[in-house]
């Protein structure tokens, strides 16, 4: 029953948000109050240029709220894995983090705020790549079976919620291009209508 409210709650967030990054923002949020969670990121594949790029976060750590600590051209396991098309829904240890190693080695849990395991999400479309939810969990929890499952339920959705808003803007993008093209058409006609009745007149 709580996995369908939680569910129900992200698809109607999914459906009510102007935009994706709205859509991703309120997703984050619901994942994380509701599975009482603690910190999330989304990167997203640039379709034009395929590089992955931060598309929404929610109470980063000060260790990853540093731009570079986030970009998507730096190596990690998760884009590895994800490049490969053999990223699941599974648990992360921290440990084998590239962005947070430097920062645990050295100690620095104030920056870091002793996270230790995040899970991992393939965001997708019929097969597409879209891109990467993480989720992490405070202190040394796990998450469960369930929870993935669950995780990967949610990233289903959301891969449908982006694809369905590209295909939107990308619409959006042709109808403005045929508007432009009908206006200019029409200016063409009329400036020539206006140059042959000053011929005629002359």
């Amino acid at each position: 029953q709580r996995e369908l409210e939680i569910v129900g709650s992200i698809a109607e967030a999914l459906n009510s948000s102007p935009s994706v990054h709205a859509a991703l923002d309120r997703t984050l949020e619901l994942v994380t109050d509701l599975l009482g969670l603690q910190t999330g990121w989304v990167w997203l594949v640039d379709a034009e240029t395929n590089h992955i790029y931060t598309a929404a976060a929610r109470d980063l750590p000060p260790y990853l709220q540093e731009p570079v600590r986030m970009s998507g051209e730096s190596w990690c396991w998760c884009i590895e894995e994800f490049r490969n098309g053999t990223l699941t829904p599974r648990n992360v240890d921290v440990i084998a983090c590239s962005r947070l190693r430097p920062a645990v080695q050295a100690r620095q849990t104030e920056l870091t705020r002793g996270l230790a395991h995040h899970a991992s999400v393939p965001l997708s479309f019929q097969g597409k790549p879209l891109g990467i939810m993480n989720i992490t969990a405070p202190a040394m929890r796990r998450l469960t079976k369930a929870e993935l499952r669950l995780l990967r339920t949610i990233g289903l959705q959301v891969g449908i919620a982006i694809e369905r808003a590209r295909l939107a803007e990308e619409s959006a993008m042709l109808a403005r291009a045929d508007e432009r093209t009908r206006m200019a058409r029409e200016i063409h006609d009329t400036i020539a209508q206006g140059l042959a009745a000053i011929a005629l007149q002359i």
